[in-house]
């Protein structure tokens, strides 16, 4: 059986597995990607768009390693939960 994760946006960010709060999201960055993932889930992204997007003034090799940095802190948040990445 799979936790129900709920999303919290308003108020401060917050995530809850089955009424249980998730670590936080460590960085601002991490936090704005995961939400916009999370509110725009019924399509595909390819990574360029994602570090292109969230990292703009970056140089593309770095906006991605970038990308990667954050995709992974928000991973760390489900695998410390015990709760598979959605």
């Amino acid at each position: 059986m799979s936790a129900t994760l709920r999303i919290y946006l308003f108020g401060g960010f917050r995530l809850a597995a089955d009424e249980k709060d998730l670590p936080p999201i460590v960085t601002l960055r991490a936090r704005s990607l995961f939400a916009y993932l999370a509110m725009h889930r019924q399509r595909a992204h390819t990574r360029d768009l994602l570090a292109g997007l969230f990292w703009p003034d970056l140089p593309d090799a770095a906006a991605r390693r970038r990308l990667s940095q954050a995709l992974w802190r928000i991973r760390q948040v489900f695998r410390a939960a015990g709760a598979r990445c959605p």
